[in-house]
């Protein structure tokens, strides 16, 4: 994140951790890694089946991590860890666009 300070990105860490670890496990991880500020804790046992695949193209909840990159109208999706390279051939590939 800090090597992208100054360009048009955000970050948005999504939780679906259990609401008994948000105050604990979620809050430590966020404190330790300094992205508090950018985590947005989610009931997952609220989510109706269809949010799914009403928002994502390959995602259904069932696995985690999963990385959206936005552009505008324009979206890729990784299910799955990426290494630094990918994740930065996918900045780089959503950029030029």
């Amino acid at each position: 994140m800090t090597e992208l300070a100054g360009e048009k990105v955000k970050f948005t860490f999504v939780s679906l951790d259990q609401k008994a670890d948000w105050a604990t496990k979620v809050q430590d991880f966020g404190v330790e890694y300094g992205i508090s500020e950018n985590i947005v804790l989610v009931d997952a046992e609220a989510i109706e089946p269809s949010f799914y695949s009403s928002n994502f193209k390959t995602w259904d909840g069932s696995s985690i991590p999963f990385t959206q990159f936005k552009k505008g109208t324009e979206s890729k999706e990784v299910v799955g860890m990426m290494t630094k390279e990918h994740m930065e051939a996918q900045f780089a590939a959503i950029q030029a666009n």
